[in-house]
């Protein structure tokens, strides 16, 4: 019964729910990859598609670190003035 669930949206949807639920199993599709990453992100049970690459990760983190502390610094207010 499960395999005609798509086809039940052909009355209200015509021809169209045919390229839809194609659709809409590539996003479940996609989904379900995605929870796999989200639950190893660092690849320890056997998903490599999914992994988190750290190296990169901090390397975009790290890229312009040193112009943002220099323009944060500029940002500061001046000193107060001794009494």
């Amino acid at each position: 019964k499960r395999v005609r669930r798509p086809l039940a949206l052909y009355p209200e949807l015509g021809s169209l729910s045919i390229p839809l639920t194609g659709l809409l199993t590539l996003f479940y599709k996609g989904l379900l990859e995605l929870s796999k990453s989200f639950l190893d992100p660092f690849g320890n049970e056997g998903y490599p598609g999914q992994n988190i690459r750290v190296d990169v990760l901090v390397s975009e983190l790290n890229f312009g670190a040193a112009n943002r502390w220099v323009s944060a610094g500029q940002t500061l207010p001046a000193p107060p003035a001794p009494p």
